[in-house]
Formats: C-alpha cells, structure tokens, sequence
C-alpha cells in the first residue's frame, strides 16, 4: 500500500516503524495493517485512577487482567482524557474498539496532524 499514499504518510509510518511502543513493535508491521500498526503505535500502558474508574462505573476486579491503554500525546497532560480498559484482551481486535481509539485521535489537539492525516488517509 505504500504506493497509493502520501509521502507525508509514508514517512510517518517509516518513523513509526523505527520505534517500538509497549503494544507494537518493528517487526509487527509485516503481520498487521499499517492502519492498525499505527493507531496502536499512539497507546502506551496506563493504570486507572479512582476517578477514571468511578466515571466509567468499573471496579479493580474486572480490569486487574489487563492494562490500560493511553494516548500517549494528551494523556501525560490531561491525565485523564484518551484512557481505555478493555475488559477481555478479545476486545483489543475489535472494530469498535479501534474505531473508538481513532475517534479519540482524530480529534486531540495534541496528536500531530501529519499522524492524524497517516490514520485517516
């Protein structure tokens, strides 16, 4: 697919393919989209805070298992904003949950525009 996009997005996705997050790695992007491998390039691992975890009506039992998932551009800012916690690891490879993550991305100020061009392009 890198011949139908842009060398903008094409050195977007050659920077993140340099640099390892928490849930992707280098070598990942041969066995996922570049959609994907991208979008999950922004999360880094975070811990609930009690008021994250009273605002979306969770107790630590049911998210104990897996971490949460954080954009890494505002959540380091805001501290509260761009937080997920799936509640089964199954739900990481479903289409509502990367359609919430890319809704969250396409709309913080504080994610590149070139990243938000690569995600929507």
């Amino acid at each position: 697919f890198e011949s139908v996009v842009s060398d903008c997005t094409r050195q977007v996705l050659e920077n993140a393919r340099k640099e390892a997050t928490p849930f992707v790695l280098p070598g990942d992007f041969a066995n996922i989209s570049d959609h994907i491998f991208l979008l999950f390039h922004q999360l880094r691992p975070c811990k609930p805070t009690a008021a994250s975890m009273k605002r979306r009506r969770l107790n630590f039992d049911q998210i104990n298992h897996i971490p949460g998932l954080c954009c890494k551009h505002c959540n380091q800012d805001s501290g509260s904003q761009g937080m997920y916690f799936p509640l089964a690891i199954e739900s990481l490879g479903d289409s509502s949950f990367s359609q919430t993550l890319m809704m969250h991305l396409s709309t913080c100020s504080y994610v590149d525009s070139d990243i938000k061009n690569a995600l929507i392009e």
